[in-house]
């Protein structure tokens, strides 16, 4: 349930003028006098409506005005049946109906009232009392909204284990009652959070007036202190520390932030959250927000601040559901070598590690990106490693591993100009070609295919297509090339051609397992918060033949073992196996590749610049502790949000290390 914004009163005065027709009474009719009081309450006439009772006009025209205040209402109406306006004594009871809205997708508070008129003159007049707001509500008390929120449940690791760590953090808040100029404080609040001032403002009116009513809890870290230290400066804010678990301990992009329910925030997610809760701000906390949080319940009360008794509950409305944690498919231990491997990278970087057997992701790790998860959403192009979708192309249409071929410093191919830096004289198998990164010799081969083809072969990868994920990923781009140029630059993975980190995860996983498969990063089939509805057919496993996959496996040892990736051959019981490349794209920018795998895990790694991936990859592997043995329980996937694809730019001539 969500406050409303603004108070207003929606009008239903005709409503109320027909059912108050006069029934024949012998002595002057009460009805004038209820049908008066009613609309003029209604439609916020406060004062008007006090003239009709016995009370003190200036307190009962408060006590009228409180109630959308107290409650935060969006709208009040009333409503009377004159079958139940009876004689009582020497007077009459009129017993009527209240109609509160109290939130824009929540259920309407409606509840029965009564008034008792007596004579006054030739009249009638309303004896005033705070029961006829509501009958519960009794002399010196007030309405208020109390909000409980459940403990939020915790994204998990493949374990079930948390992935969140206790943190300090700086909890901003009010006590209603000691605010000087409620508005004032709460501008400057607003100002410096990002929270929405008039919901601020309702939230703060609504509130039990002498407890402390938090408005924004800040984790303790250097973006957040010229707030913090702005929040004390501030009249009326009190800033109180806590430690609380709300932190992610790994994965901080993909696992997701927890922050002030900012209007952003709140359009995002919608109802019921208010300003002052802490709600997901990004990655998995964002998108599961419902699913980790619930909703809060929310009672009306009825209490009095001075005299310390508990408050009286008017009306419940409980939260729907008990919050669930969210199990990703992580391995603390993997993805801990993964973040720690990037920190030493002084350019931004991602890494992704895919489980081949299984498709399940193990690491999601990111360094320098700004919160970004590059890892997941990058899109770069792959270079030499695409040259793995290219080859699968060519050894379906029989190109053999052992064909003898030339690798020129340049070739020109349908006006394109592809240099290689790192030319070879003579002739040389392609299989030695390759792991030498010869760029002009792959391109050439490219006028043995067809542009469809290579589309359809990297489709065979999950290039482009929806994996069914439940959570925003970039699946990979590859346009059909219009002419032997672009045909030339795609088969080399520059051009038009994207990729990400966990794309190419896959394709090394593809090669080492003979069957691609779409990633898992949930055990869920939930759709998340901010899910869209499926638009296309999910991506399923793909099998290689096996002559292909000997082929693609022999390449990319050979690339590991004598090749440009040769630094990330280390020892171990299992071979390692993969392509490096490093790509100049977009006038002037590089992206550095490592895609490969050992054993049951395959990797991809990006750096943006020119570094050698490899030597990334050996300190990964030199270090990981990455199980080889799969878990026995196989997440289920769910549905997807895909990333998009942007346009490249040319590069012209195409260099490539």
């Amino acid at each position: 349930m969500t406050k409303a914004r603004k108070a207003g009163a929606a009008l239903a005065c005709g409503m109320l003028v027909s059912t108050l027709g006069a029934c024949g009474f012998a002595e002057p009719s009460p009805f004038g006098t209820v049908q008066d009081f009613l609309i003029a309450w209604q439609v916020q006439n406060y004062t008007a409506a006090a003239t009709h009772t016995t009370g003190d006009r200036a307190a009962v025209a408060a006590a009228l005005r409180d109630v959308p205040q107290q409650l935060d209402a969006a709208s009040v109406k009333l409503s009377i049946n004159n079958s139940k306006i009876v004689k009582s004594g020497d007077g009459y009871d009129a017993q009527f109906q209240v109609k509160i809205d109290l939130g824009e997708n929540g259920d309407p508070w409606t509840y029965p009232s009564q008034m008792h008129l007596r004579r006054a003159g030739t009249g009638w007049k309303i004896v005033w009392n705070p029961s006829v707001i509501h009958p519960l509500l009794e002399n010196g008390q007030r309405l208020a909204v109390v909000t409980e929120t459940p403990n939020r449940a915790p994204v998990q690791d493949y374990q079930g284990k948390p992935l969140l760590k206790a943190v300090m953090t700086d909890v901003v808040g009010v006590i209603p009652r000691s605010l000087r100029d409620p508005k004032a404080t709460l501008d400057r609040l607003a100002t410096i959070t990002d929270l929405d001032p008039d919901r601020l403002i309702g939230r703060v009116n609504s509130a039990p007036p002498q407890e402390f009513l938090p408005l924004a809890t800040l984790e303790q870290i250097p973006a957040n202190r010229t707030i913090t230290a702005t929040a004390r400066q501030i009249p009326g804010l009190i800033v109180r520390p806590r430690i609380q678990q709300i932190a992610p301990s790994m994965a901080a992009e993909f696992v997701g932030t927890l922050g002030p329910a900012t209007a952003v925030k709140l359009q995002q997610v919608g109802a019921p959250y208010q300003p002052g809760d802490t709600i997901g701000d990004s990655g998995l906390q964002l998108l599961y927000q419902r699913q980790l949080a619930s909703t809060p319940t929310v009672k009306v009360v009825a209490e009095n601040p001075q005299d310390g008794k508990a408050p009286t509950v008017l009306t419940t409305w409980p939260s729907k559901d008990s919050p669930q944690p969210l199990r990703t498919t992580l391995e603390p231990k993997t993805q801990i070598r993964a973040e720690q491997v990037l920190r030493g990278v002084a350019a931004r970087a991602s890494m992704v590690v895919v489980r081949p057997s299984t498709g399940d992701v193990l690491a999601v790790a990111n360094s320098g990106t700004g919160g970004r998860d590059l890892a997941l959403e990058g899109q770069y192009p792959p270079g030499m490693t695409f040259g793995l979708v290219s080859a699968e192309t060519l050894f379906q249409r029989g190109l053999q591993a052992n064909q003898l071929l030339t690798c020129p410093a340049t070739v020109t191919v349908g006006g394109q100009v592809i240099n290689n830096p790192s030319p070879r004289p003579g002739t040389m198998s392609f299989d030695r070609n390759f792991a030498r990164s010869c760029t002009t010799t792959l391109a050439s081969l490219g006028n043995s295919l067809d542009g469809a083809s290579l589309v359809q072969e990297a489709s065979r990868f999950g290039l482009g297509l929806d994996w069914g994920l439940t959570v925003p990923v970039f699946t990979g781009s590859v346009q059909a090339p219009v002419n032997d140029g672009e045909k030339a630059l795609t088969m080399i993975g520059q051009g038009k051609v994207r990729t990400s980190p966990l794309s190419m995860a896959l394709v090394a996983g593809a090669v080492e397992s003979g069957t691609w498969r779409p990633p898992q990063l949930l055990n869920i089939p939930t759709p998340s918060t901010l899910q869209p509805q499926q638009q296309t057919p999910l991506a399923q496993p793909q099998v290689l033949p096996g002559r292909v996959v000997k082929g693609l496996q022999l390449l990319m040892r050979r690339s590991v073992a004598a090749g440009t990736a040769q630094k990330a051959n280390v020892a171990g019981q299992l071979r390692v196996s993969g392509v490096a490349a490093t790509v100049e794209y977009d006038r002037g920018k590089n992206v550095s590749w490592f895609v490969g795998y050992r054993g049951d895990v395959a990797f991809a790694i990006a750096v943006e610049g020119k570094v050698d991936a490899a030597t990334i990859a050996a300190k990964f592997l030199n270090g990981a502790t990455v199980s080889q043995a799969a878990p026995k329980t196989k997440p289920t996937p769910g549905k997807t949000a895909t990333g998009t694809t942007r346009p490249a730019g040319k590069t012209t001539p195409v260099g490539h290390h």
